[in-house]
């Protein structure tokens, strides 16, 4: 059976171009590997890049973006250090939880994503 190499769909015996994108078929389908995945931009690799330099971005200039805060809480004025370590920590440990959280995410989908292409391309090569 032949398959477009471009939408994946199965034809007839006989039948040479693809009626979607009058691609030529081809007899059996390339199983993809990682580098052919991340080789072609799509929307969900888009996602998957905006989770990790968000994520990292936070993370990175988490304690930065903590201490501006508790400068804005106190009005750059001097107070007990007690409160504004209290306040620094109050602020800066959401941001390393959220900034984890989208690294995690981004991981995980990138895992979910590879693996349903290589499940659909097996089951259509078979």
């Amino acid at each position: 059976m032949p398959y477009c190499p471009n939408c994946k769909e199965e034809y007839e015996d006989g039948v040479t171009i693809c009626k979607e994108c009058n691609s030529a078929l081809v007899d059996k389908l390339d199983v993809p590997t990682k580098e052919k995945f991340f080789a072609n931009p799509t929307y969900e690799k888009r996602v998957i890049s905006f989770s990790l330099i968000i994520g990292a971005v936070i993370l990175i200039f988490s304690p930065k973006i903590s201490y501006e805060i508790t400068q804005v809480y106190f009005n750059n004025k001097l107070c007990d250090p007690g409160d504004f370590k209290f306040i620094l920590y109050a602020t800066y440990i959401p941001f390393l939880i959220i900034g984890v959280a989208l690294l995690i995410i981004a991981y995980k989908y990138t895992k979910i994503l590879l693996n349903k292409k290589l499940e659909n391309v097996t089951k259509k090569s078979k």
